[in-house]
């Protein structure tokens, strides 16, 4: 089952809304280029210690997120880079938040 929204915030809301729900669900901004979004992201990883990490959408191939299959107990799975990985896992204070341009 997928389950989709769309909510409109205001800049002061955005990071009640990213503590809120990017923590169980990955939070898609969109809106005209040049209003800030980016800007926003960096400041509310920095207000909670994390690094942001920023990754050209434009300049990455699928297993660049994904990874590359491997075999494992005569099994195929994905193997995604470290960094990925790491940030898959549930939530931890000390991981990463992206931004995908």
């Amino acid at each position: 089952m997928r389950s989709e929204s769309a909510v409109t915030v205001t800049p002061d809301q955005l990071p009640e809304l990213l503590l809120h729900v990017a923590v169980v669900r990955p939070v898609f901004l969109w809106g005209a280029p040049g209003i800030g979004k980016s800007p926003l992201v960096c400041a509310f990883a920095e207000s909670l210690g994390l690094d942001c990490v920023t990754l050209l959408g434009t300049q990455l191939a699928p297993e660049d997120l994904i990874g590359v299959p491997q075999i494992v107990e005569n099994r195929s799975r994905f193997a995604p880079p470290e960094l990925i990985a790491s940030a898959s896992l549930p939530f931890r204070p000390h991981g990463p938040v992206f931004r995908i341009t």
